[in-house]
């Protein structure tokens, strides 16, 4: 019989305050020209954009110019810079699960807390002086509120400021030099500067900055790096038919990192973000990190009468992350390919317009995972009783190099009935000696994980201390084939469709000693040679005692046994017995068969991958004299989604908060009777919940099969004769949607967040629709 005041019912939908239609502009100008001896380029944009949660939007203006010069037919010379300058905002931190989240705090609110004060007799909302609602923190006598407390994510929207300054400078210059007919010499700059700066603000009146007063932070950071290039090339033709060329390099590179940060609290005036207006220095912090490679590189390549291919290439890097005895790397790669349609018995088969065949395998390193100074024992500066101190954060790892890419492919390139484009490719990509932590004893030396030091910083297990290692080789095998098809053409009318899809199977290869028999598990994947890393490793649920409505789990019998005499299902009784003995309260044996309602005695298994079986799009265009409408559609097949949200929202603790619909199909009573129900919901109850919805079950994972309408566009080309009396070359009006719709197994659900296969609180792809005009002179 209860009933909600009339004033509350409109007031009770967290979200809607917190979304908006955004807009966004996007203006580009270009030009170009240029004579004999000079070209130029030239191109401004200016960009706005509106999210659609408040307090969310990008604004960037871009500028890019180049200009080539060739003053001798053996000399040319050019120069290139492209600049931007951003502002943007956000209003939830990375945290899936933070009171500044609003996926997350408006999807979990109870929907019976309004977002504003109401008289609790009428229903009404209660004014300011100003006649304003006033917010309601859940702090207020007697309608405090139990469940997030003192937080409003609408509030603290309005009143936070989470704002980045970012100004990017990319420049280019190049020297060609020509040579005895057949060189060529060439020296390449590029520098690239970025800084940026990142503001946050949060109020004294509700929130995080509440208790200080209001506080600020700023974090300043410059990146700055150069790459310098000097190439010889040589090429020949002999006979008309022999093509070789040859090339002999060598480049530098190097890379600067400035961080500095700046935390103060206690403000003066409200929503005035600078550090000036806050009193108290809370923390002041900074570092700088470098990193420097050098390489040596080479290339050959032949081909005869441009039907036969062959190609070869080494190079040879040293990175400063490595100790100076294994800082040297060698790659190599080497591909062919065969024009086979060039072939004169082809001529047997003119529906065939053109057929490709292609190989190769290469390697290259990778460095960026060992962190800047990985060989080194490195120290973090903090304090100790008031003094000075350092505290090992880094062990000691001078035979760690560089992590490997091996790449193998083999495929077919064709175009068919002069209609259709296909092309089908296997390829085989090893990630060879990748870098990990490994355990090592205690006498080792102990390491502290604190302070940053912009180093990977090595973890502990216990009292263990780690090192990293080169250890570990994983695969991603795959078939992917893409076909497009011309299926109407005529004069006036085209229809054309298309579709590429892949099939890919990944496999851990080789682990460190450390985890080759146990594996090693990392939240709902186990990582074990022979498996997928992206295979789950999660709780058994098999349903509910429907005398209960209890959730019910495998039991893990390596660890525990069943003490009841006579019984003889999984986890009975042995003579020699050295496991551990289950409490009765704990478990419950049905048809002969123990199952437990807590997975701390349950068993994890492996329970499907988070990579679907088949991934892929298809497309569509149909174009009739100047009018075009395409469409493009994503998807996937076969892979599970662990869905976090969804149970938390089955979930139901002491204070109230928002349920998913299906929490209606709970167990109740009047449904008691023997036996397990395979597809049952377990009963709500408060102290039972962390049991019957626990994390790290199969119970969490649905199907992650998804498909997009990721774009649909409509463009028609003004005729030529009506722009010729206005001084126009050409015009194109269009209008586009992007990320229309996706379909999935729950409402809400996202699985394109996370090749991790994990759907949580996070963004989902903003639906945009646009309006275009593209005009040439």
């Amino acid at each position: 019989g209860t009933q909600m005041l009339p004033g509350y019912a409109d007031d009770l939908d967290w979200w809607k305050p917190l979304q908006r239609t955004g807009i966004r502009n996007d203006y580009n100008l270009s030009a170009r020209g240029g004579g004999k001896k000079s070209s130029y380029y030239m191109s401004v944009g200016y960009l706005k954009e509106e999210g659609y949660t408040k307090q969310s939007g990008l604004e960037r203006f871009t500028g890019n110019m180049k200009i080539d010069v060739t003053p001798t037919k053996w000399l040319k010379t050019g120069f290139s810079m492209n600049g931007a300058n951003y502002t943007s905002d956000k209003m939830s931190n990375d945290s899936n699960i933070s009171f500044v989240n609003p996926f997350y705090f408006a999807r979990n609110v109870a929907p019976i807390y309004p977002v504003h004060l109401h008289d609790p007799k009428t229903g009404e909302y209660v004014l300011d002086a100003e006649g304003k609602k006033i917010f309601d923190d859940g702090v207020v006598g007697e309608l405090s509120r139990p469940q997030n407390n003192s937080r409003h994510i609408v509030w603290e929207t309005e009143l936070n400021n989470d704002r980045t300054y970012r100004n990017v400078l990319n420049t280019n210059a190049y020297v060609d030099i020509s040579f005895l007919n057949d060189f060529m010499f060439t020296v390449r700059g590029n520098i690239n500067n970025r800084n940026a700066q990142r503001q946050t603000y949060n109020s004294a009146l509700v929130g995080d900055g509440k208790g200080s007063n209001g506080r600020m932070s700023e974090t300043d950071e410059r990146h700055r790096d150069y790459t310098f290039q000097q190439l010889l090339t040589w090429k020949r033709t002999f006979n008309g038919l022999h093509h070789v060329d040859v090339l002999l390099g060598h480049e530098n590179y190097s890379f600067m990192h400035q961080y500095t940060y700046t935390y103060k609290t206690d403000q003066k005036f409200a929503n005035l973000m600078q550090l000036i207006n806050f009193n108290v220095m809370t923390q002041l912090y900074g570092y700088r990190n470098t990193n420097k490679t050098e390489g040596y590189l080479s290339r050959v390549g032949y081909n005869y009468d441009n039907k036969y291919f062959l190609e070869g290439s080494f190079r040879r890097d040293g990175s400063s992350r490595f100790y100076k005895e294994n800082r040297w790397g060698n790659f190599w790669s080497v591909g062919g390919s065969w024009i086979v349609s060039r072939e004169r018995f082809m001529a047997n088969a003119p529906w065939v317009d053109y057929l490709k065949f292609r190989t190769a395998y290469g390697q290259v390193g990778m460095d960026d995972s060992a962190g800047f100074y990985a060989w080194m024992a490195l120290y973090y500066a903090g304090s100790n009783g008031g003094d000075g101190a350092l505290y090992k954060s880094q062990n000691e790892a001078k035979d760690v190099n560089w992590e490997k890419s091996g790449s193998f492919s083999v495929a077919l390139e064709s175009r068919l009935f002069r209609r259709a484009n296909l092309t089908v490719e296997y390829y085989d990509k090893e990630s060879i000696d990748l870098l990990f932590n490994v355990f090592m004893p205690s006498s080792f030396g102990a390491v502290v994980n604190g302070g940053s030091t912009g180093a990977a910083t090595s973890t502990t297990s216990g009292n263990r201390p780690s090192v990293l290692k080169n250890f570990g080789t994983m695969s991603n095998r795959g078939l992917e084939v893409g076909l497009f098809v011309d299926v109407v053409q005529t004069k006036d009318f085209t229809w054309n469709v298309g579709t590429n899809f892949n099939l890919l199977k990944n496999k851990i290869i080789a682990l460190p000693d450390e985890f080759k028999g146990e594996g090693y598990i990392s939240g709902q994947f186990k990582y074990i040679e022979g498996q997928s890393r992206f295979e789950y490793w999660l709780y058994q649920f098999v349903g509910i005692d429907k005398s209960s409505g209890r959730s019910l789990y495998l039991l893990d019998d390596v660890l525990f046994y069943i003490p009841v005499d006579g019984y003889t299902g999984t986890g009975a009784k042995r003579e020699d017995e050295k496991r551990t003995a289950m409490v009765a309260a704990n478990y419950t044996i049905i048809d002969g068969e123990a199952y437990v309602y807590n997975t701390t005695y349950g068993k994890r298994d492996w329970s499907g991958r988070a990579l679907p079986t088949v991934f892929g799009s298809f497309t569509t265009s149909l174009t009739y004299k100047g009018l075009q409408l395409s469409g493009l559609f994503t998807y996937a097949l076969g892979g599970k989604t662990y869905d976090q949200s969804y149970i938390n929202l089955l979930s139901m603790s002491a204070n109230p908060s928002a349920m998913h619909v299906d929490a209606l199909k709970s167990w109740t009573p009047e449904q008691a009777g023997t036996g397990i129900d395979p597809t049952g919901w377990p009963v709500l109850n408060t102290s039972l919940n962390g049991f019957n919805n626990a994390g790290m079950t199969t119970r969490c994972l649905v199907s992650g099969d998804y498909l997009t309408i990721k774009n649909v566009t409509l463009s028609y080309i003004v005729p030529q004769k009506p722009l010729e009396k206005i001084g126009l070359k050409e015009a194109v009006i269009s209008l586009s949607a992007e990320n229309l719709a996706i379909f999935t197994k729950l409402q809400g659900m996202d699985p394109q967040q996370s090749w991790g296969g994990l759907s949580d609180n996070f963004f989902h792809p903003a639906r945009v629709v646009s309006m275009g005009l593209n005009v040439k002179f």
